[in-house]
């Protein structure tokens, strides 16, 4: 595959020899290719090139352990890293091992790279610079060869080493606006879902949350904001290095949209929380044998249907409440109660209590 990607450069340094000549390297056992004459009369040092009368036939061993280089069965000649000029990168082990000849890449180059950056531009850039006709791949690389290939196995190796880690931390990263607008978006609906929480829990002081009530709508465009760039970050298309050198545009995973729209349907309940009907005033079943009483008590604080919850509740705990209705639109609560049972200072205590203010209350008596 990746042959086939080079071949497409039309360029002579980068284009694979359809013979595959081949033969056994004698010192190792193992097959080495055969090189160019110009490769060797670039590559080798002055006094071994002069002991050579025919520079043709040579072959490159690419074993990684074997010392030598360049070998001609046929003239028992064998060239070892020392007779040569350049350091051959596959046959190194100690910094800096060279993987692109042309335009000076090396592994600690590529590794950096992706240590700072997440990933490696030196497949990308080598292949833009090819198919500009500047690479001299059979004069600088002593395999007389192109050298993506062996790129590409670097870039991918350290990935391995270094990239989880930066994938790790970017990932998180991509992961703030998510969380954040879901933060943003209970901020934006506090003054609501905060008095039914402490309705649940049985804790006053509700009243506390109305004072958010006038930043809901820069939460709002907060939450909004941080949304947007969660599905931005999560649907944006980016080049992936895949094994064969090519890069294929990519998106995130199937659990990661998945996670975001879930993520989503959180921040939409979260903001519509304060339109929910969470009412609690249906009648009571106890049976009522004293003088009932009617009031509607003037009510300051409450700002959601979150607030009618918890005061209702509140007030429901008493003895002797028939039904009590409260409405945050108008700031009252209505209450129907015995007057034997409940008085209007118990009613109002239990409301400021709540976390609420109470004002005058217009008072109907009633006999039944």
């Amino acid at each position: 595959m990746l042959e086939k990607k080079i071949n497409q450069f039309e360029h002579p340094c980068c284009g694979i020899s359809p013979n595959k000549d081949f033969s056994i390297c004698k010192e190792c056992s193992k097959r080495g290719e055969s090189v160019k004459e110009i490769t060797l009369k670039n590559l080798v040092k002055e006094p071994k090139l002069e002991d050579i009368k025919n520079p043709g036939g040579f072959y490159f061993c690419k074993t990684a352990t074997c010392n030598t280089v360049y070998f001609n069965n046929e003239q028992h000649i064998y060239l070892h890293k020392e007779d040569v000029k350049a350091r051959v990168g596959i046959k190194e082990t100690e910094c800096p091992v060279p993987v692109c000849y042309c335009f000076g890449w090396t592994r600690e180059r590529i590794f950096d790279q992706i240590r700072d950056q997440g990933e490696s531009t030196a497949f990308q850039e080598i292949t833009a610079r090819v198919k500009a006709g500047e690479c001299d791949c059979w004069k600088n690389n002593p395999s007389g060869r192109c050298c993506l290939g062996e790129v590409n196995k670097v870039v991918k190796n350290g990935m391995e080493l270094y990239g989880k880690r930066i994938r790790t931390k970017s990932g998180k990263l991509r992961n703030l606006p998510v969380v954040g607008s879901i933060i943003s978006a209970i901020a934006a609906s506090i003054c609501c879902i905060g008095p039914v929480v402490l309705a649940i829990l049985g804790i006053g002081g509700a009243g506390f949350f109305s004072k958010f009530e006038g930043l809901r709508q820069y939460f709002i465009v907060i939450t909004f904001v941080l949304l947007g760039l969660t599905f931005y970050l999560t649907y944006k298309k980016r080049e992936a290095l895949c094994e064969d050198g090519t890069c294929k545009i990519r998106s995130a995973g199937k659990w990661n949209k998945i996670a975001v729209l879930a993520a989503t349907t959180l921040v939409v309940f979260f903001l519509v929380f304060p339109y929910l009907h969470l009412s609690n005033h249906n009648p009571t079943s106890n049976q009522v044998t004293g003088e009932i009483v009617e009031t509607a008590i003037h009510v300051e604080g409450m700002t959601c249907s979150g607030c009618e919850f918890n005061v209702e509740n509140a007030v429901n705990k008493l003895k002797g409440i028939i039904q009590v209705r409260a409405d945050y639109q108008h700031g009252k609560v209505y209450v129907k109660y015995e007057k034997e049972k409940v008085t209007l200072n118990d009613l109002k205590e239990t409301i400021r209590k709540a976390g609420y203010r109470t004002l005058a209350p217009n008072t109907m008596k009633r006999n039944d």
